[in-house]
Order: structure tokens, then sequence, then C-alpha cells
């Protein structure tokens, strides 16, 4: 599903424009960047837990070349699932 796709089904269920349907999306996403962006974690009830994780620089090894890599330190974004959603996939058969 892509953002239209997900408006287009919001509209519907709210009976809300689309533009109105727009507009709250992007603020959603507007809330999460900065949020994350800030370093806090954002926890929807029912659905899961958005939080930053640093990973630490760490040495690779490639083993068709046979050398040693450097990588960098990184951050990044992990989604943890609620239990609530996880039950609900795990019964998708």
């Amino acid at each position: 599903m892509n953002n239209k796709e997900l408006i287009d089904v919001l509209s519907n269920r709210t009976e809300l424009s689309q533009e109105n349907v727009k507009t709250l999306f992007k603020s959603t996403v507007d809330v999460f960047q900065q949020n994350l962006s800030d370093g806090q974690t954002i926890g929807i009830q029912g659905f899961g837990t958005f939080e930053i994780k640093r990973k630490e620089e760490q040495v690779s090894f490639n083993p068709l070349t046979k050398k040693r890599m450097f990588m960098p330190p990184k951050i990044t974004v992990i989604f943890r699932p609620s239990n609530i959603l996880k039950d609900k996939i795990k019964s998708i058969k």
C-alpha cells in the first residue's frame, strides 16, 4: 500500500475529504520525523513502537576479497510491533 492508497482508504472510512486526510497524514509524518530526529520514542497503543537505535562501529570481513572493512557507527529507526499486532499477523494464512 502506498500513500495514495492509504489516503483513499482513510478518506472512505472516516468520510473526510481526501485533502483533509492528506493534510492530517502529512502532519502525522512530520510529527514522527521531528520526534525521532530528537531521539524520542513513539509508541502507538495496539500497533507498536518506533525508536532510534545506535549501531556501534564494527569490522566486517569480505569473504571474496579476504579484506577487512571498517563499518562506521550509524543511527537507524527500528519498529517493534505490539503483541496485539503480532497476534493479528500470526492469524494470517
